[in-house]
C-alpha cells in the first residue's frame, strides 16, 4: 500500500476540492501519478509610511485573496499624524494579480508654532498667545503685535521658519514625547 498528502507551499493554497482520489493506494507495476493542484495566493501588501523619515507608522496589512479579485485599500487614521494627500497611491484600488501588489500611503506629523508675547524682564505674558497649526516642514510667519508701552526687543527662534517635531524619549518608559 502507499499514502500520499498535499504539502504546505509558500504563496499557494491547496485546493481541497480537487483532492487526488489516488492520493492513497496499492502499488502496481505501472508508474502511479498523483497530482495535487494548488492556486497562487495574491497578495496585496498595505504599508504607512511616515514621508519625512520613512519610518512606518502603523503596522502594514496584509491583504490575501485570488488572482482577479478586486481589492479596496483604505488611510488609516493615526493620531498625530494627517495624511499627505498629494502622495495618495494610484494602486489603493484595483485588481489582484500574480505578483505581490504594494501600496504606500503617506502621513507627515501634525505641528504647531505658539507664539508668545513676554515682557523680558519680568516673563509675564503681555498678550494672549497665537497658535500656529500645521504639518512638519510648513512654513509658518509670525507677526508683532502692538502692546502699549512696549517694543519688541528679541524675536526668539525668528519670525518665520519651517514647522519641526522634536520627539525624544522617555528615559524611564522609552516612550516618545513629542514637542
Amino acid at each position: 500500500p502507499y499514502e500520499t498528502k498535499e504539502k504546505e507551499i509558500e504563496g499557494y493554497v491547496f485546493l481541497k476540492e480537487e483532492y487526488p482520489r489516488n492520493a492513497t493506494g496499492i502499488f502496481t507495476e505501472e508508474t502511479i501519478v498523483v497530482n495535487y493542484y494548488y492556486k497562487k495566493v495574491s497578495k496585496v501588501i498595505v504599508q504607512y509610511i511616515d514621508v519625512i523619515t520613512g519610518e512606518f507608522v502603523s503596522e502594514e496589512i496584509e491583504v490575501n485573496g485570488d488572482r482577479g479579485d478586486s481589492y479596496n485599500t483604505i488611510p488609516k487614521d493615526i493620531p498625530g499624524y494627517v495624511l499627505v494627500e498629494e502622495k495618495y497611491p494610484e494602486n489603493a484600488d484595483g485588481t489582484m494579480d500574480e505578483e505581490e501588489e504594494k501600496v504606500y500611503y503617506y502621513y507627515v506629523r501634525e505641528a504647531k508654532v505658539e507664539v508668545k508675547y513676554v515682557d523680558k524682564e519680568t516673563g509675564k505674558e503681555l498678550a494672549e498667545e497665537v497658535i500656529i497649526e500645521g504639518k512638519e516642514g510648513d512654513s509658518y510667519k509670525t507677526e508683532e503685535k502692538e502692546i502699549p508701552y512696549y517694543k519688541v526687543d528679541e524675536v526668539e527662534n525668528g519670525p518665520k521658519g519651517t514647522m519641526k517635531v522634536i520627539v525624544t524619549k522617555d528615559k524611564d518608559t522609552g516612550e516618545e514625547i513629542i514637542d
